[in-house]
């Protein structure tokens, strides 16, 4: 059930895009967003449980780069890393850069790859602190392109924890045909069992669909089968993202463009098991124009998801962020 009203998270700047969040075991949580109207740098705001802000608006040190596509991740004790794209000395790159449970930076930003094709960076993080990230990788090969999702796991202090793998990858595509992988998210329980979600371009009754599908990985990273999250496949589903309790317990969330109007924020629960919880649910209440680049976070027990999106001229200004809580019950 939703707990509360919408509420406006972003309060400066002309353009707000592409808000991600991450909550705290006790409820507590932080989101992160593009900011302004060019995204040159990455802003952030902490909350209390009950949705109150903690502190004020803040932004990353981009060291006069040009940054976005945040995400952030947290754990038990408020300690969160924030991983985004920075384009240097004209070539583009994905860093994360941790911070302490005040929201100071830990040390510098540390790149994840420096792959030219990479992009999207999502991240996860469980209570002790241990972490992983997930990432769209498109590389050119003359007419043919190479398409995949990579995932890469740390420890809490940042050390890797072995190399890169491949969680699906489509090799040899030709450069004329539309793009089969479009986005992707991962999220990790306290044993370091982690799930990844993406954006599927895939052949529906003849015609062809966006699809959103998931992985699971057991805890020393040992891959499951792949498995379609949405249920409805009419029309395009796209926009992953993932949260997970610490037992295993997940809530994918993502946009659909049933709505005649614009577009819509869904969401289904899953089991530990990777069983569905009930039926795929809308979560926004506003359904004029467009909802969509939805974030979720899920507290530890599963018992209430916070959900936030991109709504358009909702408040009168272009593009706002607006959220909303509700619990796995309909």
């Amino acid at each position: 059930q939703k707990q509360g009203a919408e509420f406006q998270i972003s309060t400066s700047g002309n353009r707000n895009n592409g808000p991600q969040i991450a909550m705290h075991s006790d409820g507590d949580f932080i989101v992160v967003w593009e900011h302004d109207l060019n995204s040159e740098r990455i802003a952030f705001q902490r909350y209390h449980a009950d949705g109150s802000p903690n502190g004020a608006e803040r932004f990353i040190d981009n060291n006069g780069e040009d940054t976005d596509s945040p995400d952030v991740a947290i754990d038990a004790t408020g300690n969160f890393v924030i991983g985004y794209s920075a384009l240097v000395q004209q070539q583009p790159n994905i860093h994360i850069q941790q911070y302490d449970l005040n929201g100071f930076a830990q040390g510098q930003a540390v790149t994840v790859t420096a792959e030219p094709g990479a992009k999207n960076l999502q991240l996860a993080m469980n209570n002790t602190g241990n972490f992983v990230a997930t990432w769209l990788e498109i590389i050119d090969n003359g007419n043919l392109r190479n398409e995949s999702i990579k995932v890469q796991r740390y420890q809490a202090n940042g050390t890797l924890v072995g190399g890169v793998e491949t969680v699906i990858e489509f090799l040899n595509q030709n450069q004329a045909t539309p793009e089969i992988l479009t986005n992707g998210g991962v999220a990790i329980d306290d044993a370091g069992k982690f799930s990844v979600v993406w954006d599927q371009l895939n052949i529906v009754d003849g015609k062809m669909r966006q699809n959103v599908h998931v992985r699971q990985y057991s805890n020393i990273g040992q891959p499951g089968a792949i498995a379609m999250v949405n249920t409805t496949t009419q029309g395009q589903q796209w926009g992953a993202s993932v949260s997970m309790s610490n037992t295993g317990d997940f809530i994918v969330t993502w946009t659909s463009d049933l709505n005649n109007s614009g577009t819509d924020v869904y969401a289904q629960f899953f089991s530990a098991a990777g069983q569905k919880l009930g039926p795929e649910r809308l979560v926004n209440t506003t359904t004029a124009n467009n909802q969509q680049r939805s974030s979720v976070a899920l507290n530890d027990a599963g018992a209430i998801a916070a959900v936030v999106w991109e709504s358009e001229n909702q408040d009168g200004d272009q593009a706002g962020v607006f959220g909303i809580r509700f619990t796995p019950a309909p």
